[in-house]
């Protein structure tokens, strides 16, 4: 071969492999089922990227997608994550990080109006039921399943609801679900019968306050009602300091971790003074139950029950997420069934436990099941890594 045909031969392009495309390629790539150890940790080295980045999109969509503004550059391996999320353009408006802070605000504030909706119709006839029987002729055990039936419902719900979430998306079914609701709001406000006018409480400790209050310290309907305040104040005390001290906490958790998740037991350190809150405040309400002592002493009980609850329920809903991630919808629904059976069950004995044992015994009970229980989130932080390997719905971290 002469030198120009050694010259032209090296200015010949080389021809690419033949087969599938390396687009459609990285398109195409099928993971190992999800219970495999490969799988597992794979995935939680692809997932360490989607804390910072949503939930929208598709990392091999095409069309112009970008990085989410204001996040650095990402190497190979994550760029080609399935689960990395990517926006259409810098200013994309389904980005969370392009809203306005007033529209942020917003969109908080309706989320958190539609949970206290649902949780005070749950709560709102235990302080009516003195009226209810009368009206409806109902006895008491029937009358207490307006308080069991709708906390039932949350036994149901999570089960069709979780999965449907994954699925379709969370805004599709949360407009079903609460356009549903309503209805019965209005059926259940006009009913002339106990048929649609089934929804009630969730706690056992909302017979217990009419018990104290309305016959202990001879407070009407109305008055009793307001027995509950601290309760509520307590809740949102507890959001805000949740805001201000534990998750600043949690953030400053982020780059010591980075590039990956920062580990889901580091979400439980609220749980770890709710706990013993949560006892003490039983015990205080029901060792102040005293009709000798004024009611300002059982009722600002409540305030510290509603701090204490806050911080576990936080502290577990968002461990239960960042263990499960992917499936976390599922999981959550799971959560809220066994939560519920308690729920629902704990009314139709509670009235007859705090005749029986009084209110002080009856919560000196509450307070020693609590104890028991307040080990958990310890366990958990000291044993949860190692708990997660072995599931196979639980993506790893190291």
């Amino acid at each position: 071969m002469s030198s120009t045909d050694l010259d032209l031969e090296k200015q010949r392009p080389t021809p690419k492999p033949a087969g599938i495309p390396l687009d459609s390629r990285v398109d195409t790539l099928q993971l190992p089922p999800i219970d495999s150890p490969y799988n597992r940790s794979s995935i939680a080295d692809e997932l360490t990227v989607v804390e910072s980045h949503g939930s929208r999109g598709n990392a091999n969509a095409g069309g112009d997608l970008v990085d989410a503004p204001g996040e650095p550059k990402l190497d190979e391996k994550t760029e080609h994550s399935r689960y990395l999320v990517k926006w259409d353009g810098p200013d994309d408006p389904e980005n969370p990080k392009n809203w306005s802070v007033g529209y942020r605000w917003y969109i908080t504030g309706i989320a958190g109006l539609l949970v206290l909706n649902a949780t005070f119709a749950s709560s709102a006839p235990s302080g009516v039921l003195g009226q209810l029987i009368p009206e409806f002729h109902l006895s008491h055990t029937l009358a207490v399943l307006t308080i069991s039936l709708f906390v039932a419902g949350y036994c149901v719900g999570p089960l069709l609801w979780g999965p449907l979430s994954e699925q379709y998306g969370r805004k599709p079914v949360l407009l079903v679900a609460f356009f549903v609701y309503t209805g019965f709001q209005v059926g259940g406000a006009l009913a002339q019968n106990t048929a649609s006018f089934v929804y009630g409480c969730i706690y056992l400790l909302f017979e217990a306050y009419p018990i104290v209050f309305t016959i202990g310290h001879h407070l009407n309907a109305g008055e009793s009602g307001l027995m509950f305040l601290p309760l509520f104040s307590g809740g949102v005390l507890g959001v805000i300091i949740y805001l201000v001290y534990f998750n600043p906490i949690y953030e400053a958790q982020i780059p010591k971790y980075a590039p990956k998740m920062v580990p889901p037991e580091q979400r439980l350190l609220p749980a770890f003074y709710g706990g013993p809150l949560l006892m003490i405040s039983f015990l205080w309400f029901g060792w102040t139950s005293y009709t000798s002592i004024s009611l300002w002493a059982p009722l600002m009980s409540g305030l510290f029950m509603g701090l204490s609850v806050v911080f576990i329920f936080l502290a577990l809903f968002n461990y239960i997420i960042d263990a499960y991630l992917m499936v976390a919808a599922s999981a959550l629904a799971s959560s809220t069934v066994v939560r519920s059976a308690f729920g629902a069950g704990f009314p139709l004995f509670s009235t007859q436990m705090y005749e029986k044992l009084n209110p002080r015994w009856a919560s000196t009970l509450l307070a020693g099941i609590a104890l028991l229980l307040l080990p958990i989130p310890f366990v958990l932080y000291r044993y949860g890594a190692h708990i997660r390997r072995t599931s196979k719905y639980a993506p790893t971290f190291d």
